[in-house]
């Protein structure tokens, strides 16, 4: 399991790096040059991760997940979105589709903290459930178009059986200008 984590984690590090070096060229810089956090209205972030959880509920007790999504910045604070996730990959994968609403504190600095609600879809094994979700986090930027980011999040399934989730996902996210 940990083999399996770090080369995630080593995957998700090595297509950080590459993206950043082709798209310096084509994304403005989100840092200006006094280092101050200048996210706002047109952006985009694309985010990336993973995660183990701990289920409640009718469900498995712990899952390994991997998460992609996107939000739009409309404007400096909010930013509408979708989240993917998949559990248990190769072993009778779980999934969830979740649109999502993150709001944004600007701090002037390289930190971005926010907070986020989740509602959508998901499917554990034949159970077809609705989630809702509540998530407050930070992301840090490291360079001007990549971060490091976690958040503490609390899941509730109900449907076809129900489930409380809660996670510290370890996320990256990637910052363009459009």
């Amino acid at each position: 399991m940990h083999k399996k984590i770090w080369s995630v984690v080593g995957v998700f590090a090595l297509v950080g790096m590459i993206s950043s070096s082709a798209m310096a060229n084509t994304t403005s810089k989100l840092i200006n040059p006094d280092g101050y956090y200048t996210l706002g209205a047109s952006d985009l972030e694309l985010n990336f991760g993973f995660d183990v959880s701990i289920f409640r509920g009718d469900f498995k007790d712990e899952q390994f997940a991997f998460n992609l999504g996107g939000n739009y910045f409309l404007t400096d604070v909010f930013a509408p979105g979708v989240e993917i996730e998949f559990w248990n990959l190769g072993a009778g994968t779980d999934a969830r589709f979740l649109p999502n609403l993150k709001a944004y504190w600007p701090l002037n600095s390289r930190l971005a903290p926010y907070a986020q609600v989740l509602f959508g879809y998901a499917n554990l094994g034949n159970a077809n459930l609705f989630n809702f979700g509540l998530a407050v986090g930070a992301n840090y930027l490291l360079t001007s178009n990549i971060a490091i980011g976690t958040k503490l999040r609390y899941d509730l399934g109900a449907g076809d059986g129900t489930f409380h989730r809660i996670q510290f996902p370890i996320e990256f996210a990637l910052y363009f200008s459009l």
